[in-house]
């Protein structure tokens, strides 16, 4: 008798957590929310020993008339890393600043 009742309480047990499991469903998280591209990306950089302007990772504009090997070693450093720009216009008067 005291079998019966603790088969039946395990089985009861069992359907609940099952239960649970397939009604409860996986919180949706906001922390991370996709990031949808509104504006270009602009970034200037070193690529093959020459100045390098890039639009959202693709080069649209080299500067070889600038000499890196010329620059500060910070400047240097910095563009071996990358400038991100908000926009063109501010890339193109950060660049100007390496030119002199």
């Amino acid at each position: 008798m005291k079998k019966g009742i603790i088969c039946a309480a395990i089985s009861v047990m069992l359907v609940i957590v099952i239960a649970a499991i397939l009604l409860i469903k996986p919180k949706q998280t906001t922390k991370n929310p996709p990031q949808l591209r509104l504006k270009n990306e602009y970034r200037i950089a070193v690529h093959e020993h020459q100045i390098v302007l890039y639009e959202n990772g693709k080069i649209i504009e080299y500067y070889p008339e600038i000499i890196v090997d010329n620059l500060p070693y910070e400047d240097r450093l910095q563009l071996e890393n990358g400038i991100s720009a908000a926009t063109k216009s501010i890339a193109e008067q950060i660049i100007e600043d390496f030119d002199g």
